[in-house]
C-alpha cells in the first residue's frame, strides 16, 4: 500500500494600495504601543473575517475586521487615532473618529468592538477569540485565544 502526502500552501493576498498604507499604519502604530510592552505582551495583529474570504475570491471590499491579541479593540482603535494625529505628515491622511461598539447580550452581541474610517476603508477592530454553539441555544460561548488556536487571518506584523 502507498501513501500519499498532501501539500497545502498558504495563499497570498495582494493588497491595493489604500490597504497596503493601511497595513503600515496598524504595524507602525503596534510597534510604537509594544515600546510600553513587555515581550510576552506584544500585540499581533491580523486581518481577520469578511474582507479576508474577499480578497481569496477576487472580491473588492472596503470593510475590514482587524483581530487584537493582548489589547482590546477600542483600546487599539484609540491608540491607533493617536498615533495617526501624530503622524499627519508620515502618512498624509487624517483618521476618522473612533466609535465603541457595545456588547448586547441581549441581542447576541457579546463582544465590545471599535470601528474607525481611514482613506475610505472602514475597519472593525476586536481582541482574537473563537465563538462556539450549543445545541440548546444561538448564544455563543466565546473564549479569547492565542495566535496558533486562531487560524482565522493573516499575521500583520
Amino acid at each position: 500500500m502507498t501513501s500519499s502526502a498532501i501539500v497545502t500552501t498558504q495563499p497570498t493576498l495582494t493588497l491595493s494600495s489604500k490597504e497596503a498604507v493601511l497595513r503600515k499604519i496598524l504595524v507602525d502604530a503596534a510597534q510604537e504601543i509594544d515600546k510600553e510592552k513587555c515581550q510576552d505582551d506584544r500585540l499581533v495583529l491580523r486581518f481577520t473575517g469578511g474582507w479576508v474570504r474577499d480578497k481569496l475570491l477576487g472580491l473588492q471590499s472596503a470593510d475590514i475586521d482587524v483581530g487584537i491579541k493582548n489589547m482590546t479593540g477600542y483600546d487599539f482603535a484609540t491608540r491607533l487615532f493617536q498615533f495617526i494625529s501624530a503622524n499627519l505628515e508620515k502618512y498624509s491622511l487624517k483618521p476618522g473618529r473612533v466609535t465603541k461598539i457595545q456588547s448586547n447580550p441581549e441581542r447576541s452581541k457579546h463582544l465590545e468592538t471599535a470601528r474607525m474610517r481611514i482613506d475610505g476603508l472602514d475597519i472593525d477592530f476586536v481582541n482574537l477569540r473563537s465563538e462556539s454553539y450549543s445545541d440548546s441555544c444561538r448564544i455563543p460561548h466565546m473564549v479569547c485565544l492565542t495566535l496558533p488556536s486562531d487560524v482565522s487571518g493573516g499575521i500583520l506584523t
